[in-house]
């Protein structure tokens, strides 16, 4: 994600910034769904809380960097294409290909 995110700026390329805005969003849905498996883990095994602490912040930083590429990727679209994507106006759905992106 990082080096596409780079790419995008570098190029001026609003393609290939969506497509890492959208493994953002993907980032974000995979670490809901980790806490809610650990949690129901935890529940039934309270064994395991320290373990699952230690993976849940490894999660969240990771959630954080992809948050920064993201935000990279939001200013990219926003120079390019002048259009806000940042979070109260995000693209609906999991992904949406801008026209001319077809084929990335």
């Amino acid at each position: 994600m990082l080096h596409e995110s780079l790419n995008a700026f570098l190029a001026g390329d609003a393609c290939r910034a969506e497509m890492v805005i959208a493994r953002g969003r993907l980032v974000n849905e995979l670490s809901a769904l980790l806490f809610l498996k650990q949690f129901a883990q935890v529940t039934e095994d309270a064994r395991g809380v320290t373990q699952a602490l230690n993976l849940q912040s490894a999660v969240k930083s990771v959630e954080r960097i992809a948050e920064h590429i993201v935000n990279l990727c939001e200013v990219v679209m926003w120079m390019v294409r002048d259009e806000s994507v940042r979070q109260g106006a995000r693209l609906g759905g999991f992904l949406r290909v801008l026209p001319g992106c077809e084929k990335a």
